[in-house]
């Protein structure tokens, strides 16, 4: 026959009618994208700023974080200057003085940093870039333990300048027990700086100027109508260290969120 003589390289290949065509697979999820979607419609992209199409956090823009730098500054100096003459007239020339005093000794404390700060933000900048995210990890984690070793070292040492506030300085019998009260709320309130030092290096490292200057911005302004409520009704030096312990936790566990969240 002719389908014989043609030779079997040139016969078109035979189909398979039994074979069932498959239908189309419903299209995968996509959890990534869909997370990135919802990202960009919360309420907190807009304090963070545009993200990329990508986990990974991209830096702000050099213009957005001088301005942001510039403003926490200006803001600052700003809340200084006019509260710094009120704080005066509230709590007058002895409690000012002890004041001054307890702040001058409890900021000693903070050369219990050693520089760790520095470190983790060089540490986690370079580590970003270079894609080691395990590594930047455990560099945060060792970080964070040091730092709240360093805490408590710090809260230990404040309970003793306490204890020798009053052989030290010639304080006023009625104003000691305010006064030790005072140390150790500071004590608190380096410790709890000390280990925000931690969460602080990775927005830093991330060079995200402009988030930790509005953050900045916003707790210096609760923080300013803060004292002026207090020392309006009378909260004296006690009312002023409470609030700095607030503000520094506040300052902590916000940091904590971003670190978490650019990261």
């Amino acid at each position: 026959s002719v389908a014989e003589d043609v030779p079997i390289s040139r016969r078109p290949p035979e189909r398979d009618f039994t074979r069932v065509t498959a239908t189309p697979s419903a299209p995968e999820p996509r959890p990534k994208q869909d997370r990135l979607e919802r990202d960009a419609r919360s309420p907190a992209r807009r304090f963070l700023g545009r993200r990329p199409d990508g986990y990974r956090n991209a830096p702000a823009s050099s213009v957005r974080s001088v301005l942001w730098n510039w403003s926490n500054f200006a803001f600052s100096v700003a809340v200084t200057f006019v509260l710094s003459p009120f704080i005066v007239r509230e709590l007058g020339d002895t409690n000012y003085g002890i004041w001054v005093l307890v702040g001058s000794l409890v900021g000693y404390l903070g050369l219990l940093d050693f520089g760790m700060r520095s470190a983790v933000t060089r540490y986690v900048a370079r580590l970003h870039t270079a894609h080691s995210d395990e590594e930047s990890s455990r560099l945060v984690s060792t970080a964070l333990s040091i730092f709240g070793s360093l805490g408590l070292a710090a809260l230990l040492a404040s309970s003793g300048f306490a204890v020798l506030l009053g052989h030290r300085f010639h304080i006023p019998p009625s104003e000691l027990g305010t006064a030790r009260l005072v140390v150790v709320l500071g004590g608190l309130t380096m410790t709890s700086s000390l280990v925000s030092g931690a969460f602080g290096g990775v927005v830093v490292g991330l060079q995200r100027f402009d988030v930790s200057g509005k953050l900045e911005i916003v707790l210096g302004a609760l923080q300013a109508l803060a004292i002026w409520l207090v020392l309006r009704d009378g909260g004296g030096i006690a009312g002023l260290a409470l609030i700095q312990l607030v503000t520094s936790t506040l300052r902590t566990i916000a940091l904590a969120a971003l670190a978490f969240r650019l990261y």
